[in-house]
Order: C-alpha cells, then sequence, then structure tokens
C-alpha cells in the first residue's frame, strides 16, 4: 500500500506535468500567430519547419488543450472571485487583528 507521501508526489508530478503541457500548448499557438506572416527562404526555411512542428502539437493535443484552457480559465476565476468574496464570511478573529488576550 502506498503511503500518503507517495500520493503527494505523484500529485505534485502531474499538476508540473499539466503547467509544462498548458506552457509549451500556449507557446506553440503563439509562435504559430506570431510567425505566419514570415520572410520565407525556400524549403530550406526554418521559421517553416518550426512552424509544421508547432502545428503538428496543435493537432495532437486535439480536444484535451481546449479542455485544460478552461480548467485553467476556471482556477483563476476562483481565485480572482470566489476568495476575495470569502474573506468576510468567516469573520475577523482576535489573531487576525494581532489583539493580545492577556489574563
Amino acid at each position: 500500500m502506498k503511503s500518503i507521501r507517495g500520493l503527494k508526489i505523484y500529485r505534485e508530478i502531474a499538476l508540473f506535468m499539466a503547467a509544462a503541457f498548458l506552457c509549451v500548448g500556449m507557446l506553440a499557438v503563439f509562435y504559430v500567430a506570431m510567425e505566419t506572416g514570415h520572410e520565407c527562404h525556400g524549403e530550406e526555411c526554418s521559421v517553416c519547419a518550426c512552424m509544421e512542428i508547432c502545428e503538428s502539437f496543435i493537432r495532437q493535443v486535439g480536444t484535451a488543450f481546449p479542455v485544460l484552457m478552461a480548467g485553467v480559465v476556471y482556477a483563476l476565476a476562483v481565485l480572482v472571485v470566489i476568495l476575495p468574496l470569502t474573506d468576510g464570511v468567516y469573520g475577523r478573529t482576535p489573531v487576525d487583528q494581532k489583539i493580545r488576550l492577556n489574563d
């Protein structure tokens, strides 16, 4: 049976891989968008070769990339919108206000 620490490391690796996947996908999309109007130097054009690699990555990803982006948007919405609203729900405690409680 796996320990909790072992499961935590798998979760961290999965999170890192998802972040790396997202970064590579975003960079591929940005690269293709920026280099669409480049001056091509014939069949040996290195920019065209890089664009083909990026476009093949985007095609292979298929529907996973939009789902991942939706997850990122959802996480940002939670962090930006919902968490600041919950600040007043729990109320302020003396510890939060740094009040010293002497006997």
